[in-house]
């Protein structure tokens, strides 16, 4: 099941399999609070998050199929519901540092640019196994690409950002959520001879 996370890890095998990234490169799926935790990663940083509110159509939950136990009873219903997702991809370097930002913002790009719908369009990799496709991330468009520095927090970083946009869907199976429904296993009905004829 493809969730926020799932995408966002998903682009970021994505960046490591296409090899044009620094080896160096440390990659986050969170923002990095550089004040806690995280304050001690070196750049070249790539950090990809969601940058606002998924869109969720209520209108769009479609019953695609029929959960069956193995004797094909229907015990349970099958559903998806499509999501638009906004995400940001940061690439942070550090000022006079070994690595330009403008060179990295366009191996981020070239590294995307096969999986962007307008252009190649292939499927985004699993993020657990690269060679099988995330086929639950239908569309996948690369927006804007800019510096995005802020020098009055962040003197020493510099910092190149790749917007985007995701389409994804979630399946939702009714009898793994939420147990198997009851069926009628079988019709007890009266003896052939207890028929009036």
């Amino acid at each position: 099941m493809v969730r926020p996370d799932t995408v966002c890890k998903s682009i970021v095998r994505a960046l490591k399999e296409s090899e044009r990234l620094p080896d160096e490169t440390t990659y986050s799926v969170y923002e990095i609070d550089a004040d806690g935790g995280q304050s001690n990663l070196r750049p070249p940083i790539v950090e990809v998050t969601t940058t606002g509110a998924m869109v969720y159509d209520e209108h769009n939950t479609d019953l695609v199929d029929y959960a069956t136990d193995g004797s094909d009873n229907a015990i349970g219903y099958i559903y998806e519901s499509e999501f638009e997702m906004p995400i940001a991809i940061d690439l942070w370097t550090a000022e006079g540092g070994h690595y330009d930002p403008y060179e990295l913002g366009e191996a981020v790009r070239y590294a995307l640019y096969r999986y962007d719908d307008k252009h190649v369009g292939d499927p985004l990799p699993d993020p657990d196994d690269p060679s099988v496709p995330q086929d639950e991330i239908t569309q996948f468009f690369m927006g804007d690409g800019n510096v995005r520095n802020d020098l009055s927090m962040t003197p020493a970083l510099r910092r190149w950002r790749q917007d985007g946009t995701v389409w994804f869907y979630e399946t939702i199976n009714t009898a793994e959520e939420y147990g198997a429904l009851p069926y009628v296993a079988s019709i007890v009905g009266p003896n052939e001879d207890d028929v009036l004829q």
